[in-house]
């Protein structure tokens, strides 16, 4: 999301599909788990991999909430 800032685009919106609209593809949604993990503190299951969690400002929003939610509470 930086990236698109840093280049004048506009920023998504917190419902708009990142795959969709070209701001994210699979191989970039992988590192955003990463940055995630590492940035957040969480850890991410295989069964989290789920592209979809990822597919909005939204659910990675709430992906990360719940993450560390469940940390939290362990």
């Amino acid at each position: 999301m930086a990236t698109a800032a840093e280049e004048g685009d506009p920023e998504p919106e917190r419902d708009e599909d990142l795959f969709q609209s070209g701001l994210m593809d699979s191989l970039f949604a992988l590192t955003l788990v990463t940055w995630t993990e590492s940035t957040f503190g969480i850890d991410a299951d295989l069964d989290d991999l789920d592209l979809t969690a990822f597919a909005t400002v939204a659910k990675i929003t709430d992906f990360v909430a719940a993450k560390q939610g469940e940390a939290a509470s362990a």
